[in-house]
């Protein structure tokens, strides 16, 4: 259909494509070329015959009409080429000779047939067609048998020598394979017409189909139907009418119950509320089943919890804490707060110390801006007196106080003996021979020349400030022996003692020696526990990189 919309001849495509071949690679337009049938056409009041006109004449319409200047070049491509289909082609002289009179009737077939007259074929297609198609019309069987040359109109033919055909292959009025005629519109209704009938055919197959689907649906449903039947035995299985009656004479049964007892309807009133009241119990006991479920997963996680607190109470190291009991339950009065449940009591230990973080930032800051204050105080006090003295400089300056001659020896930091200690001074960086080093392997190091360094060093333990890092956490302003005073080391190193390469101070090493239990601390006069040779405070180092 799309091939027959974009072209007006009924020739087949086939054809048609071998022409567009032939013309394009000689270089000659296809209207040079033109097939017989593109040139013929049934006059229109003539079209009953259109039918044997095409059985008579369709291989003639099929031929190729070569003029006489263009034959040497058509035959030589031709005969050299492979066509792949059969094709007939004439040579049409330039000059033609004069047509013979021949002796026709009013009815033989070419005088229903019309030429294209603005072909310039068309007197050749006229001889032509009075030599091809001059059989007799005929009606009738006896004209057909009496005439020399004859056709009817179902498409018989009968030729010279007694040669009779009838190519019934396609429908005598089938114009979908008409080849005659300079124009296709009639082979596209045709075409359309079939087209049409088909979809109906199409739509009644299908409506068909679904009818014979339905029913096989329907007989499969009583083929199961028939299958349970054939399973019963016994007519009372299947006799509803019975069970109905049955259902009816229950009713009337139950209805004259009711109207005779007259406590009936109380006592289904009152079995309607038992059976709500049932229904609440059950619901209340479902749920208090859950909360006792929920209450025992709360009581294991309480035991657990104070389990653990009894065990970490009873470690060894609780020992020495317990004496800080007091100030913190002070602390709790104080901010009003209760430990009632072990979840309360980790919200209180998180803002405990949340107060306690604050308080120790707030007294850090506080330190700060006292030695600021006394730095400029001192700065003042130079200016006025002693301007350009080298002993005198912007920064307070820790002295020890002056010796005194006492009749009696100094007591010792612990009551154990300890040896005299020697002046202490950390190792210093090897690379810029300036800052205490932080590794206690053999090759030390500062933050700044550490390999891989520079490190970023923590922030001070007091004050918090993250620049002047000296050693054992503590920041210079912050430690209690400051650069200039770090030989004379009087506490234990998690006061800020500068570290060693076994992280003790010169005491220590001697408690390590003589295993002391307890001892006395010059610092808070207090008695403490030592245990491996360590004070309490020596159990936890300070918390410098090392």
């Amino acid at each position: 259909m799309v091939s027959l919309r974009s072209r007006r001849s009924n020739i087949p495509r086939k054809q048609l494509e071998l022409r567009t071949r032939l013309c394009r690679e000689l270089g000659i337009e296809e209207v040079t070329l033109p097939f017989a049938g593109e040139l013929i056409q049934v006059r229109e009041d003539e079209q009953a015959w259109a039918g044997a006109a095409e059985r008579l004449l369709r291989g003639f319409a099929l031929s190729l009409l070569v003029p006489g200047d263009q034959y040497g070049r058509v035959s030589g491509w031709i005969n050299d080429h492979h066509l792949g289909t059969k094709l007939v082609y004439f040579r049409v002289p330039d000059k033609l000779p004069p047509r013979r009179s021949q002796h026709t009737t009013s009815t033989a077939l070419f005088t229903k047939l019309e030429v294209r007259q603005d072909s310039p074929f068309a007197q050749w297609l006229a001889g032509e067609l009075e030599r091809l198609a001059s059989h007799e019309c005929t009606e009738t069987m006896e004209d057909f048998r009496r005439a020399d040359l004859a056709i009817t109109r179902q498409g018989l033919i009968k030729g010279a020598r007694g040669r009779h055909e009838k190519n019934d292959t396609t429908r005598i009025d089938d114009r979908s394979s008409y080849v005659l005629g300079w124009t296709n519109q009639a082979k596209i209704d045709a075409l359309l017409d079939r087209a049409g009938r088909v979809h109906a055919a199409q739509r009644s197959l299908a409506e068909k189909k679904q009818a014979l689907a339905a029913a096989h649906e329907d007989s499969i449903s009583l083929d199961k139907v028939l299958a349970q039947l054939a399973a019963m035995h016994d007519y009372s299985e299947i006799d509803w009418r019975a069970a109905v009656r049955h259902i009816t004479e229950l009713n009337e049964e139950k209805q004259r119950l009711e109207a005779a007892s007259k406590d009936l309807d109380e006592i289904s009133r009152r079995l309607e509320d038992i059976a709500k009241e049932i229904a609440e119990k059950e619901d209340a006991c479902a749920k208090a089943d859950k909360a006792l479920g929920r209450l025992s997963g709360e009581m294991e996680t309480a035991v657990r919890a104070r389990d653990a607190a009894r065990a970490l109470l009873d470690e060894s190291a609780a020992v020495d804490a317990r004496t800080h009991f007091p100030a913190v339950e002070q602390r709790l009065t104080e901010a009003h707060l209760q430990c009632r449940t072990a979840d309360e009591c980790a919200r209180v230990e998180t803002r405990l110390r949340e107060d306690l973080t604050a308080a120790k930032t707030r007294w850090g800051k506080e330190q700060t801006r006292l030695a600021q204050s006394i730095a400029s105080q001192m700065g003042t006090f130079r200016t006025r007196k002693q301007a350009g003295s080298p002993t005198t400089t912007g920064q307070p300056v820790w002295r020890p106080p002056p010796r005194r001659r006492r009749s009696v020896v100094q007591p010792p930091l612990f009551t154990v003996a300890q040896p005299p200690r020697p002046p202490m001074r950390p190792p210093t960086c090897p690379r810029c021979q300036k800052r205490p080093a932080i590794s206690p392997s053999r090759r030390r190091y500062c933050h700044q020349c550490a390999p891989g360094g520079p490190l970023i060093p923590p922030p001070c333990r007091r004050c918090g400030s993250m620049t002047g890092y000296y050693s054992a956490g503590l920041c210079a302003r912050c430690h209690k022996y400051a650069p200039q005073q770090v030989d004379s080391c009087l506490d234990c190193l998690a006061w800020g003692v500068t570290r060693t390469t076994s992280w003790l101070c010169q005491g220590c090493r001697a408690w390590r020696r003589n295993h002391p239990r307890t001892g006395t601390c010059r610092t808070c006069q207090r008695t403490l526990a030592l245990r491996a040779g360590i004070c309490r405070l020596l159990q936890q180092p300070a918390t410098g990189q090392t």
